[in-house]
């Protein structure tokens, strides 16, 4: 008799085990609601882009194999894409928190991640901030390369800007023997 109950138990935990396993099939993961995706709002270099609270606008794209950090020269076996933007708060005091390019072929790199980086300072409503953003990436990302730019590093359900940095192989060699690029610094209010 005991026998047989736990054989019941047993066929009884496998059966909701496989019935689990079924249902975690056909429902949906956590990385499956699409309605969580960000909202990107596609432009080039000059024009804005409406964001929540802010326009953006790229205004100017450079390249090198080198960077002059202010003082410390930072080599690269890529290349360095150098992107100057600017940022119009227009509710409230704000800033650009998120920059990342995006290659044709779907690979990102950000300022989290390895050398590259992003300063904007805070700016109240109607005031223009200028800002830089330097990106190391592979000389073979450069072709089609756009950048993308939110207020914050949370981008589920937000707008974020896409812009299309206009670069082609033509300007990737080009940066390969371009001089060390110095990052200038953030500006407040007009250039």
């Amino acid at each position: 008799m005991r026998a047989r109950r736990l054989l019941a138990l047993f066929l009884v935990a496998g059966a909701l085990l496989a019935l689990g396993a079924a249902l975690d099939g056909w429902l949906p993961g956590d990385d499956d609601d699409p309605g969580s995706e960000p909202f990107l709002r596609p432009a080039a270099v000059g024009e804005p882009v409406r964001l929540t609270g802010m326009t953006v606008e790229v205004d100017s794209v450079q390249g090198s194999t080198a960077l002059d950090d202010f003082g410390t020269e930072l080599a690269s076996p890529g290349v360095w894409v150098l992107v100057r933007y600017t940022v119009t708060p227009t509710d409230e005091t704000d800033a650009i928190g998120f920059a990342q390019v995006v290659d044709d072929r779907g690979r990102t790199w950000s300022q989290q991640h390895g050398r590259s980086s992003n300063t904007c300072p805070v700016g109240p409503p109607g005031v223009r901030m200028g800002c830089v953003a330097s990106f190391e990436v592979p000389s073979d990302a450069v072709d089609g390369l756009r950048i993308r730019l939110a207020p914050e590093l949370e981008q589920r359900y937000g707008a974020v800007a896409d812009v299309d940095l206009g670069l082609t192989d033509d300007d990737a060699a080009a940066f390969s023997g371009a001089p060390a690029l110095e990052v200038p610094e953030t500006t407040i209010g007009d250039r």
